[in-house]
């Protein structure tokens, strides 16, 4: 019986009990709603980078200039709750800015890579200090001239890397990592291909970074850094034709994964998969009921499951953002299709938070191309729904250490239980405090469950080790 009670806590998203009323809510009522007030940036902001930090859960947006119009600094916003408000100076770059790229430190400093027009089109990376931002090593820091910039933190050192098509190497594929001093290369300056839609990440399992990109003949190319050499993963070009908008992400076990736009299929989006031996397709190719531009992957980290961000360029519902996810066997709908108010063809950017919502970003096309967040929430907000829960926990994933912050449980002995999902206990501790740090290094990669009680309550939430 316990059993069966653990393999439900999994399947069902709201996995928090305590003596108090509870929404049931049913899928029927959930909708799309705006994040704090639409379209905040300003005019003619290029496409969004979305991130949630790992130490506070608050939602993040960088933006810059429009690629046509690359005028305009980078600029990046928080949501507070209530309303979205600057982190430092707004457009605090020392030109125009193209092409943002937002990434998150182990200890929650926001960065940014970008395509820098004060410094001839080149690379610059900033980070915020908590008061200013600042250069990362030298502004300018390709050779030549780039396009949208990737920026990703490794697990294993947390240090920045960022990935780029160079124009002194011919738009190959270039990754450098800031040292701590200097930017250095990740192997060897230009990887072999003529590169377009770079996208950069580490894999969860082995902390390696990875790049997705296409060829001149428009396929797909994943390789990885093996610490000495860039290798291919699989075969080079493994897409069945031409595609556009690659997007690389990790599942929680480590297997990479591509969505992209499939001219093979009238356009549609395709994911495939790498099983360690051949890319194979994840559902249906062309799964898509029109077709989808500025693909966005990622997965959710409570259900474990990619979903795929895109806007549609056919009609019933032309250029309207829409999502779609995963369920094990077939690609469905998360919501109404099309469901941004506006045209969402600017690029789009798709984040969860650590309870699993999906939070989307794009530049709507019918006001000015400024930007706008929307997320999957319950309609039902304030109705009979339960209140926050009385405690943080962070990171999530994590790969060693997570912090469970008890901010409304205080003067009770608070205990926490990690649990897989046979019902065995693997961790176990208490505490008087309002803060602990629990340690997961020998947990095996995976989805657990994070139980807290209390005198009066008891309360269940995912986590991920990786």
């Amino acid at each position: 019986m316990k059993i069966i009670i653990y393999i439900l806590f999994f399947f069902f998203p709201i996995v928090a009990f305590a003596q108090q009323p509870q929404n049931n809510a049913s899928p029927m009522s959930y909708a799309w709603q705006y994040v704090g007030n639409p379209n905040f940036s300003y005019p003619l902001a290029g496409i969004p980078s979305l991130f949630f930090s790992p130490t506070d859960n608050q939602a993040y947006v960088a933006y810059g200039s429009i690629w046509w119009w690359p005028y305009a600094g980078a600029t990046v916003k928080k949501f507070n709750g209530t309303n979205w408000e600057a982190v430092g100076d707004t457009e605090f770059s020392a030109g125009g800015a193209t092409g943002t790229s937002l990434a998150f430190s182990q200890s929650g400093q926001p960065y940014v890579a970008y395509t820098d027009y004060a410094n001839a089109a080149k690379a610059t990376v900033m980070k915020f200090d908590g008061n200013n931002w600042v250069n990362v090593g030298n502004p300018g820091l390709s050779q030549g001239g780039v396009n949208y910039p990737s920026l990703a933190f490794s697990p294993s050192d947390n240090h920045p890397y960022v990935a780029f098509m160079d124009s002194a190497v011919g738009y190959q594929p270039n990754v450098m990592k800031f040292d701590g001093s200097n930017w250095v290369a990740v192997g060897n300056a230009g990887l072999t291909w003529t590169a377009k839609y770079i996208n950069l990440a580490f894999n969860p399992s082995d902390s390696q970074p990875y790049v997705a990109f296409t060829d001149l003949a428009d396929r797909v190319i994943v390789m990885k850094f093996n610490g000495s050499n860039w290798l291919t993963v699989g075969n080079a070009g493994f897409s069945g034709g031409n595609v556009f908008f690659t997007s690389l992400a990790f599942s929680p076990t480590g297997e990479p994964y591509v969505a992209y736009m499939d001219t093979a299929n009238s356009g549609k989006a395709s994911v495939m998969k790498f099983d360690g031996t051949t890319w194979v397709y994840v559902g249906n190719e062309g799964f898509s009921s029109t077709g989808a531009s500025y693909t966005c992957l990622a997965f959710n980290p409570v259900d474990g499951q990619p979903y795929v961000l895109f806007y549609a360029v056919d009609y019933p519902n032309y250029f309207g953002a829409t999502l779609m996810k995963f369920n094990g066997a077939d690609w469905v709908y998360v919501g109404t299709p099309g469901f941004s108010n506006g045209e969402a063809n600017n690029g789009l950017s798709l984040a969860f938070n650590t309870q699993g919502q999906p939070y989307a970003a794009y530049g709507d096309g019918h006001q000015s191309y400024q930007i706008s967040v929307m997320k999957y929430d319950s309609v039902l907000v304030n109705v009979n729904e339960p209140k926050e829960l009385p405690f943080r926990y962070y990171p999530n994933p994590t790969s060693d250490l997570i912090t469970v912050d008890f901010t409304d449980i205080i003067g009770s002995v608070k205990s926490v239980e990690i649990d897989n999902f046979s019902g065995v206990k693997l961790v176990e501790n208490s505490t008087l405090e309002n803060k602990m740090n629990i340690n997961v290094k020998n947990l095996s990669c995976g989805i657990y469950l994070l139980k807290v009680k209390t005198k009066n309550s008891c309360y269940f939430k995912k986590i991920c080790k990786i």
